[in-house]
């Protein structure tokens, strides 16, 4: 009976695959420990997790992925590349911040994931989705016994998108395929396995999420006529391109909807053996192998007037027939990405507990190879619904490699950590945490070091014009974090809390394929914080007080500036730092079938010690300071308020978060108004084991961008942003899912 039903269960999850069936990256709940609340649930996209402020900027799009006890990767592939949760998973939780500083060397949210491995009997779990979009999503997975001590589970994931914009140069904006395997082979003590994943991932970053929409000065937007935010495609049919080649200057030619195209392998061997003694001791090795990673990458970039089919510089404009454009264009910067990259991880655990103490030691080898080039040109089009490709004097590209970026190298780390758990007395408990890494990196790029300036990238710019050089940078440096947590109970259910840490990082090699002129110090965090928990039967609420800041931060950030009446777009070196105050208060309330999950932040996140000198293509020049402005992005009041009942077989859950002000400019001139990110849901469990599920998205109905406009980051005057026409990233749309789920 356990054959035929595995049986069963690999041909419907090869049907899945065959026919393009899939289901929910973003099941709503789909984390169900505490402090995990809703951390899939997207209000921009369905597909990776929600980005969890802690009053930094966030580097990876969403939180960071760890797969069987290590990062997904340490080079340039990103989790939502290789990810996407679901019910391949035997358990899916946030690591705590110290987990996160000590463990993984991320200042920041890491979902923790463990892989199915199978048990005694046949077990499978099936879920199917889809959405008034036309979302077609499978999630399945088998598991079960081999024979003695033997024991397997396969795994697919299919996403097949179009999101809401219907895109006329792409059927499924969203696209994406994973599959995975495993055996295990477990004795009284020990436990091996070996786990293989295949994801081919095509969804697009061409730039289908984006919208037109006009600023009118206040912290509100007014759409324009015939165009409806988060509906209408803003991205033109005619995809066509023609780039020049950053490495040989060779023109070539390509459509951006066919270019994405990423392939990763995951290979992970892991065990582990409880000894006589108390030691439990664990291993796992870890290849991320990524042959192929091409994508087409389409960034905004100022939006510009026409008049009499001219630009104020004397350039035509005009549609493909070669008529005289009169109005609005929307630039863009695109850029054609060619990568590979390898990395390795070998990380050796062991943890013992004894009388009040424990006590969790790693080593961790890390080795990266990663190569990635990126070919850069414009391009235009008008700004409207289903916008048109517009061409500058008979060209439908231009500024070729004006943004191109370069990176080829290795980082080689190894790391040392620990952890010691002490119950100090019956009331007082203190967890301690250090890391120390030894780093050895070097990155070949189209740098500028020393004051040169023959890698300044100007129209036509590529490697072979007889004037550009490659150049190395290399880091070989040691660095340290350090983490302090401790709880005192004052009285039954009544604690007081504290934490802190400490961590020095260097930059990583995807920052040197874009930096024309590399910021080598090394990156300083540290956080301080306070405060009272109280906890009962029916409740549990936390207070705390912090401080967390940042120096030494280096990005490359694309500033616009209008130059003789043309945008111009370049990628700008910036450097500084951050501080932000901040109070949060978490609680969570339950009784019979009902619980309410509530959150409170409020925090004060500046900018420190950013000034800015830009230069663009005509020699001008402009300064701008940002010190003591808000950051980007990031609201100063946030809550949260996720209420569900449970009667019987029903389930009925909300999920309402709010953000204050964000401001879109780093001048802190732009922002805008405060929004509610909105989910919703009921799930019928119709049988033990087949659930219906109806989710609803942004059930309020808001619309409107949100995030940050680097293309107005160098206005200095409050007057030119009123009426202004921009353009930006948005909330999803209203949106139902459909999704049914089978368990045995």
């Amino acid at each position: 009976m356990n054959l035929k039903r595995s049986v069963c269960g690999i041909l419907f999850l090869l049907a899945g695959g065959l026919f393009g069936v899939e289901a929910s990256a973003q099941e709503a709940d789909s984390l169900k420990t505490g402090g995990d609340r809703g951390v899939m649930l997207n209000a921009e996209t369905a597909s990776v997790p929600r980005d969890i402020s802690i009053g930094l900027p966030t580097s990876d799009g969403g939180a960071s992925i760890c797969e069987d006890g290590v990062k997904h990767s340490y080079s340039f592939v990103k989790g939502r590349y290789h990810w996407a949760g679901g019910n391949s998973y035997e358990t899916v939780r946030l690591r705590s911040l110290a987990e996160s500083i000590i463990k993984t060397g991320d200042i920041g949210i890491v979902v923790e994931s463990i892989s199915k491995t199978g048990g005694d009997r046949v077990e499978g779990a099936f879920s199917f989705k889809t959405s008034t979009f036309g979302q077609i999503n499978f999630d399945g997975c088998v598991s079960g016994p081999i024979r003695k001590g033997w024991y397997y589970a396969v795994g697919a994931y299919l996403n097949l998108d179009p999101t809401s914009v219907n895109a006329p140069g792409k059927v499924f904006v969203d696209n994406k395929q994973i599959f995975k395997l495993s055996l295990t082979r477990r004795w009284s003590a020990a436990e091996l396995s070996v786990f293989y994943k295949f994801c081919l991932n095509k969804d697009s970053l061409g730039g289908y999420g984006e919208a037109p929409f006009i600023y009118n000065g206040d912290g509100s937007v007014s759409a324009l006529d015939g165009y409806k935010i988060g509906r209408s495609c803003y991205f033109p049919a005619d995809d066509h391109i023609t780039y020049m080649d950053l490495m040989t200057g060779q023109m070539k030619t390509g459509h951006m909807g066919k270019m994405d195209d990423r392939r990763v392998h995951d290979i992970i061997v892991k065990g582990k053996y409880a000894h006589d003694s108390g030691w439990l001791f664990k291993g796992t090795l870890h290849g991320c192998i990524s042959p192929r990673d091409n994508w087409a990458k389409s960034v905004l970039s100022g939006i510009d007037i026409a008049e009499g089919g001219l630009l104020k510089n004397g350039k035509e404009v005009t549609l493909a027939d070669g008529t005289p454009y009169s109005g609005s264009i929307q630039n863009r910067v695109v850029s054609i990405v060619d990568a590979k990259s390898l990395d390795f991880t070998a990380l050796f655990e062991a943890g013992k507990k004894w009388r009040k103490h424990e006590v969790d030691l790693g080593l961790e080898l890390v080795t990266v190879h990663q190569y990635e080039r990126t070919s850069a040109t414009k391009m235009a089009h008008t700004v409207s619904a289903d916008p048109v490709r517009l061409y500058l004097d008979d060209q439908e590209t231009w500024g070729h490699n004006m943004n191109a970026q370069l990176v080829s190298g290795h980082r080689n780390t190894a790391t040392v950590y620990g952890f010691h758990n002490w119950n100090i007395t019956d009331r007082f408990f203190v967890k301690t945490g250090l890391r120390v890494r030894a780093l050895n990196q070097s990155c070949d790029g189209a740098h500028n070091l020393n004051g040169n300036t023959f890698n300044k990238k100007t129209d036509g710019f590529h490697l072979q014009n007889g004037v550009a050089q490659i150049t190395n940078v290399t880091l070989n440096r040691v660095e340290a974090s350090a983490t302090l947590y401790g709880t005192y109970r004052l009285a039954d259910g009544l604690f007081l809390l504290g934490e802190g840490f400490y961590s020095k990082t260097n930059k990583v090699m995807s920052y040197f394929k874009t930096t024309g002129v590399p910021a080598l110090k090394a990156i300083g965090n540290a956080m301080g914080r306070g405060g009272l928990m109280y906890q009962n039967k029916w409740m549990d609420i936390t207070g705390m007080v912090s401080y967390i800041t940042c120096w030494n931060c280096a990005a490359t950030v694309s500033v616009t500036e209008r130059i003789n009446g043309q945008s111009e777009t370049l990628d700008h070196t910036a450097q500084y730092g951050i501080g932000n105050l901040g109070f949060n208060m978490d609680g969570n309330l339950h009784w019979g079938g009902f619980n309410l999950h509530l959150m409170c932040t409020v925090q004060d996140p500046k900018y420190r010690n950013y000034d800015n000198t830009f230069v663009f293509s005509d020699g001008s020049t402009k300064t701008i300071s940002y010190n003591g402005k808000y950051t980007t992005g990031i609201s100063r009041v946030e809550l949260e308020i996720d209420p569900s009942y449970t009667y019987k077989d029903w389930r009925f859950w909300l999920s309402a978060r709010y953000f204050s002000r964000q401001y879109a400019s780093r001048t802190n001139l732009a922002y805008f108004d405060g929004r509610w990110e909105t989910f919703g849901g009921v799930d019928w469990k119709i049988l033990p084991d087949l659930k219906l599920s109806l989710n609803v998205v942004n059930w309020l109905f808001q619309t409107g961008p949100k995030g940050s406009i680097d293309s107005v980051d160098t206005i200095s005057d409050p007057a030119q942003l009123q009426g202004i026409l921009m353009s930006g990233k948005y909330m999803r749309p209203f949106e139902v899912n459909l999704s049914i789920s089978y368990k045995f």
